[in-house]
């Protein structure tokens, strides 16, 4: 890939990865300046072993997220080369980030909706399978 095809990837994707972990920050804030809230029983967990669980998974996304923007920077910024371990990291927290908050929306749901909670989690199912067994193809023809 010509190297200013890679800095406008790694641009977009410093975008996305600063929004999931704007959207994580926020969504711990949230959760700490509430805490009453998500100190709700889920099947066998006790409600203090959610809040836990919770908190935790959403600071590791919004972390992971900052790391995979500070990777993303080097490459962009043609300070690290693409396809180096740096850049091999910053993908990983991407990714890691994105299916990170797809885990973690529904749990931020189960104290206010389990219905909606439930149907989040079957729309994000259907999703990563469309994703993961239908890839699109890219036609060849321009």
């Amino acid at each position: 890939m010509p190297r200013a095809k890679a800095g406008a990837v790694h641009q977009q994707a410093l975008v996305v990865m600063g929004f999931f972990s704007g959207f994580a920050i926020t969504g711990l804030v949230l959760i700490m300046q509430s805490p009453a809230a998500f100190h709700v029983a889920v099947g066998p967990i006790s409600g203090e072993e959610y809040f836990e669980a919770l908190t935790t998974a959403i600071a590791v996304v919004g972390s992971v997220c900052i790391f995979g923007v500070l990777a993303a920077m080097e490459v962009a910024t043609g300070l690290a080369e693409e396809g180096s371990a740096i850049d091999k990291f910053g993908f990983g927290c991407f990714l890691i980030g994105v299916f990170g908050l797809v885990c973690v929306l529904p749990l931020l749901l189960v104290p206010f909706t389990r219905i909606g909670s439930a149907i989040l989690v079957g729309l994000e199912i259907a999703l990563l399978i469309v994703y993961f067994v239908s890839p699109g193809k890219t036609s060849s023809k321009h």
